[in-house]
């Protein structure tokens, strides 16, 4: 596999390795709010079939290897033209580009959408995390300060928007 990929709309399909993914994400830690291991049907739910499901785009190699996942729901918290975005991929092995590419399928879907605006809640201490959002247009616009995760630890989360 030498980094290349190409970006799609998800199905149901592709749940497991979208499992994979975000389960090696929470096994190491210090990134993702979640801290319980999802199912694939929990996410297919989630980000294709639930009631407050978008959709989803997955990065995959010609293999059909998926390094990347991509995820807009709607959050009640939010205006009806403000979809919420999760990004995850894949740590090993780990494609350059697979990030940046995924959000270009994500912003050309979300224009048929009827959204206007892009929300992000990225844990403070989650460096890559704020900065791939600041690289794809993102920008401050809340802070929530002292949020508890699962396991008790107190984090910050950064609220972000991208305007469409």
């Amino acid at each position: 596999m030498a980094g290349e990929f190409s970006v799609r709309a998800a199905v149901a399909e592709d749940g497991a390795q979208m499992a994979e993914i975000l389960n090696e994400i929470i096994a190491i830690g210090g990134t993702t709010a979640r801290m319980d291991p999802a199912t694939p049907q929990e996410l297919v739910a989630e980000f294709l079939t639930g009631a407050e499901a978008l959709g989803a785009v997955v990065a995959v190699t010609p293999e059909g290897f998926c390094v990347g996942f991509q995820g807009l729901e709607r959050d009640d918290t939010l205006p009806d033209n403000v979809g919420d975005i999760s990004t995850y991929a894949r740590q090993v092995p780990r494609l350059r580009g697979v990030g940046t590419a995924m959000f270009a399928a994500t912003r050309r879907r979300v224009g048929v959408m009827g959204l206007s605006e892009i929300n992000a809640v990225i844990r403070a201490d989650n460096v890559p995390g704020l900065a791939y959002y600041g690289k794809m247009g993102f920008v401050d616009v809340d802070r929530i300060i002292g949020r508890a995760l699962p396991n008790g630890q107190i984090v910050d989360r950064i609220v972000r928007r991208f305007r469409l």
